[in-house]
């Protein structure tokens, strides 16, 4: 299973899981190895407009060197 699948997988589970058993986001966790793994999980979960919040950890996309590349870019265009 790519990181793609993997996140497309875990973000169709919560979303089922939210519908069937009328769960909060509150209710729901994603525990993962390495903060390498966060992007995809916050990508898909972005993509399908759920809440989500990171405790232990800084979101990827509010890294230091992750907005100054989106400024970069911006700049660019």
């Amino acid at each position: 299973m790519t990181d793609g699948e993997e996140g497309k997988r875990i973000v169709d589970t919560i979303l089922e899981q939210k519908t069937r058993h009328h769960l909060s986001n509150k209710e729901i966790a994603i525990l993962y190895r390495t903060n390498a793994q966060s992007r995809v999980f916050e990508e898909y979960l972005r993509r399908y407009n759920i809440a989500y919040r990171i405790f232990g950890g800084q979101s990827f996309y509010q890294r230091k060197e992750v907005k100054d590349l989106v400024a970069y870019l911006r700049a660019v265009v």
